[in-house]
């Protein structure tokens, strides 16, 4: 099966490992590998059962409920992703990780006290960049942008080498901190940036963050042309959309950032994702913009 796997021949290790299964039914790790391998063949239906057999077989084996929780983040089920993530940090109390995973998935589901204190729970146990950034942006959207520029720059010092965390540490400094560490927290996140999008020029999110930090820096036409890039893409995400509509007003490009919440409404995100966040102020203050609320929203 393993051989089939490294192959890229799914089915054929689907039926080596339903062989193993059948010689031993009870092995819980045979299962989990079955179930990575129907995952591999598309057939997702199959997968959940063989991680349910396992879980079944060994309850309190926190790598089964881990992986089914990974499964639903993957079919957008976010109820039950934090109930599995819930389970495998009840199986492994010292699984720092689980804490983050558990936490993030509370954050997609608005519930940010509650991922606050597992982002915590988590950092006691053992400090991750991925928990501190969680933690910073939960501060950071709530304005309490002190602690957002603590969590971030403790973050930084674990990964000096991610973008995105000096770029979060950027606005945290910028929005309520200190705007000269801001300016160098941007500078340093664009230049590796740009090193990011040398090596992967058709990431578009990277792009579009990239295109964010010259608008902090005032370099607006090198913003513009990242951006009118990624634009001119046509991209279908939903959030990538709303990231857009924020970048183009940072930029200053108010028209085409109004232009853009439109089609973040159209594709299904809700104003939060704007009125929510310290960094879109001024374009929801927009007449336009309120006039877009109440096209998709009604009177508000």
């Amino acid at each position: 099966a393993a051989l089939h796997l490294a192959a890229g021949r799914s089915d054929e290790a689907v039926t080596a490992l339903k062989a193993a299964v059948r010689s031993a039914p009870d092995d819980a790790d045979l299962r989990l590998e079955l179930a990575g391998a129907h995952l591999s063949a598309g057939r997702v239906d199959d997968a959940e059962s063989e991680l349910k057999a396992a879980i079944y077989l060994r309850p309190d084996y926190w790598v089964a409920y881990d992986r089914l929780a990974k499964l639903y983040l993957d079919q957008g089920q976010l109820e039950a992703t934090a109930v599995e993530f819930g389970h495998a940090v009840d199986c492994a109390p010292e699984y720092a990780l689980g804490y983050v995973k558990l936490g993030g998935t509370n954050i997609l589901l608005g519930r940010y006290e509650v991922a606050r204190k597992l982002l915590e729970r988590s950092i006691e146990i053992e400090p991750t960049a991925s928990a501190l950034s969680n933690l910073g942006m939960i501060h950071f959207d709530a304005s309490r942008f002190a602690k957002a520029a603590e969590m971030y720059g403790a973050a930084v010092e674990l990964e000096k080498a991610d973008y995105l965390l000096w770029g979060n540490l950027g606005y945290a400094h910028r929005y309520g901190v200190d705007p000269e560490k801001g300016e160098a927290a941007f500078r340093r996140a664009a230049e590796l940036g740009h090193q990011s999008l040398q090596k992967r020029p058709d990431d578009l999110q990277l792009a579009t963050d990239v295109a964010g930090y010259h608008a902090m820096l005032g370099e607006t036409e090198a913003g513009l042309e990242l951006l009118d890039a990624v634009a001119a893409t046509e991209p279908s995400s939903p959030l990538l959309i709303s990231r857009i509509a924020e970048t183009y007003a940072d930029l200053g490009a108010r028209n085409r950032a109004v232009e853009w919440v439109e089609r973040a409404f159209a594709a299904g995100e809700p104003r939060s994702r704007f009125e929510d966040r310290p960094t879109t102020s001024r374009l929801f203050a927009d007449e336009r913009y309120q006039a877009l609320v109440e096209k998709y929203f009604g009177a508000s």
